[in-house]
């Protein structure tokens, strides 16, 4: 729209611009001096709440032009922005306030307005289809508005023109970088994200976090940067680290829908204090991501904010794994190892990250048209393929904890996706297909296995009662059989625990001292508090329970012939023998 468009509305709606640039109405009485010509009007979505602002050029007295203001609608409501923006020679003449608002409406009548995004992924345009977004914008045709952060920009997909078959085959060539069973894992969690926003619409979004550990030297950031560069360009950035905020963090999570996050280095620090903090924040958002949930927020008047909920997947990096049993359900660690990494494959992979981008922009279009085409078929082939695979992984891999189906479960939905997209483009053939996803299968079951005995380590119960039978075999507490009278260990310290043929005996708090103080003296931290302990011994019924109190009382013959019944934990032998 233009000054002369501008004329010509306001003289339809009983308004006349003057030689001298005053505005004035029917009556001739002036109104203002500013000439408004409307640039557009924009409905913003910003953390799941719709703000609407304008963007206006002025003219002022017919000759002084003022391009490009950006305005609030409460800030066009109050008119503070006229003497701010303009200056004290732009005039709205006494009285005619609502006037100067309402001629304001009238010509935005006349502007289309755009819908803005502040996230990445898939959102519904005018025409009703998805679009795909990232920070530049759509993937396809379509033009919506992103507006995010700077440092989002790395999410910027590719648009160059290339060879599809090449792209798509850079990709599938990450297999050869690392070992099969990682790059398994780390394709279907790229090739899983695009599915998410459909996901949601027939069951609950994945909740697991990919964790890539170990020492210093395995190249566990680049690995991630580099299967993160289907996004964007990442050579020389992630998308957030340990050293964030966690509010920074859990921010990241909500706009990069549909998207991966890295969060980098994860790593020792050099002090306890440091150490809880860091462990704090990464159990924070492992739960965030495998509960699909967010703090509650409220504003100074008690009312509820938006909740950050994480919208796209993690790969966390790190020398080593959060502590904790329960947070390590949530994960699926990966061991990188010095000779996990083809260093030459990875080279060449790294001169080609524009191609992954290009790869996984053919992908999204790819899903854009199936989607707008043919909606309830893709969804209902999703739902189909999580059950099959589910229930195929249930009963081939050994008992653990029902998370971990889920979480591989769906790294096949992925797979899968990513091999049709792959047999489409017609670099590989639909046998051959088949047969990287029953290969895939069989590194995965291999992998459960794997992670269900690693977390025994990492298992408070196992890590307890380990530690009491270490304890006993090297005679480092002292203890005396009930039956015999017989004392083991050291004879002029004061007895650690009693014993008989059925169970072991100990005073709770004392064991619990002992357990952890041993523990912590080899850098291990023993998660839960004696209560939880107790509650987790009486739950998997290894310890004695006697109405519903899980340390019963026991008669114990004193030195000088007496008896005493204190409340005793009481340990089944046959699970410290």
């Amino acid at each position: 729209m233009n000054k002369n468009d501008v004329r010509n509305i306001l003289g339809r709606d009983g308004y006349k611009c003057t030689e001298d640039g005053q505005i004035v109405n029917n009556k001739n009485s002036p109104v203002t001096n500013i000439i408004i010509i409307p640039k557009r009007q924009v409905r913003f979505i910003r953390n799941g709440m719709y703000e609407i602002y304008i963007v206006v050029s002025v003219v002022i007295d017919g000759d002084r032009e003022v391009d490009d203001i950006k305005l609030s609608a409460s800030e066009v409501s109050n008119l503070k922005w006229v003497p701010s923006y303009l200056g004290m020679d732009a005039i709205i003449y006494p009285g005619k306030e609502k006037d100067f608002l309402l001629i304001i409406k009238k010509l935005f009548r006349y502007v289309e307005t755009i819908e803005q995004y502040s996230n990445t992924g898939w959102v519904k345009s005018g025409n009703g289809e998805y679009e795909y977004l990232d920070y530049d914008g759509a993937i396809g045709e379509e033009t919506i508005d992103v507006e995010m952060d700077e440092h989002f920009r790395n999410y910027k997909i590719s648009r160059k023109e290339s060879d599809v078959s090449l792209a798509t085959q850079k990709s599938l060539d990450l297999l050869n970088v690392v070992d099969e069973g990682i790059a398994y894992i780390l394709l279907g969690l790229v090739y899983l994200c695009p599915l998410l926003e459909f996901i949601g619409k027939i069951l609950k979004l994945p909740e697991f976090v990919v964790w890539l550990y170990g020492f210093t030297g395995t190249r566990k950031t680049t690995i991630g940067k580099l299967f993160l560069s289907h996004f964007g360009s990442f050579e020389n950035r992630v998308t957030a680290s340990f050293n964030d905020t966690y509010s920074s963090i859990e921010l990241k999570s909500y706009k990069l829908k549909d998207s991966l996050m890295i969060l980098d280095d994860f790593c020792p620090q050099q002090s306890h204090k440091e150490t809880q903090n860091i462990n704090t924040v990464a159990e924070r958002i492992v739960r965030a991501y495998g509960d699909r949930t967010s703090r509650g927020r409220l504003t100074v008047t008690m009312e509820s904010q938006t909740q950050f909920i994480p919208r796209g997947m993690t790969l966390i990096t790190g020398e080593s794994i959060v502590p904790g049993n329960s947070t390590v359900a949530r994960l699926l660690p990966i061991e990188l190892k010095q000779d996990s990494v083809n260093l030459e494959a990875l080279t060449e992979a790294q001169r080609n990250t524009e191609l992954l981008s290009i790869s996984m922009r053919t992908y999204i279009l790819w899903i854009k048209k199936e989607v707008n085409n043919n909606y309830e078929e893709f969804l209902e082939a999703i739902k189909a393929n999580y059950y099959y695979y589910l229930n195929e992984i249930r009963e081939k891999a050994i008992m653990t904890h029902g998370r971990t189906y889920e979480s591989f479960a769906w790294l096949l939905v992925g797979l899968d996706m990513m091999y049709q997209f792959y047999v489409e483009v017609g670099i590989i053939t639909a046998e051959k297909a088949d047969e990287s996803i029953e290969h895939a299968k069989l590194e995965f079951l291999e992998h459960i296995k794997n992670k269900h005995e690693n977390s025994k380590a990492d298992d408070p119960v196992e890590l307890f009662l380990e530690t009491i039978k270490e304890l006993i075999t090297s005679k480092s507490v002292t203890m005396k059989n009930l039956e015999t009278g017989e004392v083991v260990g050291n004879q002029y310290k004061s007895i650690d625990g009693f014993y008989d043929s059925e169970y072991y005996y100990f005073n709770s708090n004392n064991i619990y001292g002992i357990v952890r103080s041993k523990l912590q003296r080899a850098g291990v931290y023993l998660q839960l508090p004696i209560k939880g302990l107790l509650k987790a011994l009486a739950d998997r019924r290894v310890i004695k329970v006697e109405d519903k109190n899980n340390l019963p009382k026991k008669t114990i013959r004193n030195d000088d012939g007496s008896n005493s019944r204190p409340r005793m934990l009481h340990i089944k032998k046959e699970y410290l023998d």
